[in-house]
């Protein structure tokens, strides 16, 4: 075998052994924070809230729909730099 091949097995066989090693995969990594999540939430209950106020003219629940968003937007944003910080 040729060298280049030699040692692009070796190291596909030392990839393949590495990714099965626990230490070096993190479920944290795949974790979103719950403000993220949170605020995905916030941002559809908003949407639908300012949707049935604009639907049934109801001008309190329109505005409660777009606070809830606004709400949901910097939530998801706080959580997204918590990921961020995290490395994840």
């Amino acid at each position: 075998m040729s060298y280049f091949v030699q040692h692009t097995v070796d190291r596909s066989a030392q990839t393949s052994r590495h990714s099965n090693n626990r230490r070096s995969w993190s479920v944290k990594g795949n974790k979103m924070d719950k403000d993220r999540i949170k605020g995905a939430a916030n941002q559809a209950k908003g949407a639908v809230k300012e949707a049935a106020g604009k639907l049934t003219g109801d001008a309190k629940l329109k505005a409660e729909g777009k606070t809830d968003k606004a709400v949901g937007k910097v939530q998801s944003a706080v959580g997204g730099l918590k990921d961020t910080l995290r490395g994840g």
